[in-house]
């Protein structure tokens, strides 16, 4: 694989007892399809060995110079760039995406609006032949909760921009596709992107061909 662009599972919902039972829709949603447990109710250890097997085959499967793309939260930042080192992969930088106002408020702190990027390479990072410039702040509106067909579905908009880091015709990964975002970006390209994508719910999946034409 050329290039990786994915959104792991953040696994910050099960930090306590409280967060194990807290009834947010998020959760509730997932929980109602039987697949609570990859989106965000693992144990912390639970989740750790989860990202390392994930993060090693990506290793072996990353062509050198290859980069990767991996959303997370502030909570979970910490323990993915662990991840992500112990699995041999080299942090560039973390982007910050601005979803906007129409995030949750929260009283008498700050509005729940902003998700990480983390930008990694495997090896050393190889010049595009067509340099491009992104912003390190990027504001696109977050989908909103009737309009998504995954509780945490990214906005192909959000998605389109990102990929402008990889080459025309790389080989893009997304090892947790859900409705299959990714795909649709790489396909609007128009740069010949070549897509894969691995999914373990079913119903996501059939999203996913759906939504791509099969």
């Amino acid at each position: 694989m050329d290039f990786i662009l994915t959104d792991p599972p953040y696994g910050t919902g099960a930090n306590s007892v409280a967060g194990r039972s807290a009834g947010d829709k998020v959760r509730q949603y997932i929980r109602e399809s039987k697949h609570a447990d990859f989106v965000d109710s693992f144990l912390p250890e639970g989740w750790a060995l989860m990202m390392n097997l994930v993060f090693s085959e990506l290793f072996r499967v990353v062509k050198e110079g290859g980069q990767l793309l991996v959303f997370s939260d502030w909570r979970a930042l910490p323990s993915l760039l662990s991840v992500v080192n112990s699995c041999g992969f080299t942090p560039l930088h973390v982007a910050v995406w601005d979803k906007g106002r129409g995030t949750r408020p929260m009283p008498n702190q700050f509005r729940r609006q902003s998700e990480f990027i983390l930008h990694l390479v495997k090896g050393k990072q190889k010049q595009k032949a067509k340099p491009v410039y992104l912003d390190g702040v990027i504001q696109v509106p977050t989908i909103q909760n009737t309009e998504k067909l995954h509780a945490v579905q990214k906005p192909v908009e959000l998605l389109s921009y990102l990929l402008q880091l990889a080459e025309d015709g790389s080989h893009v990964l997304d090892p947790f596709q859900g409705v299959g975002s990714t795909g649709i970006a790489c396909l609007r390209s128009g740069r010949g992107l070549r897509y894969i994508g691995i999914e373990i719910v079913p119903e996501f999946h059939k999203i996913q061909n759906t939504t791509q034409g099969g």
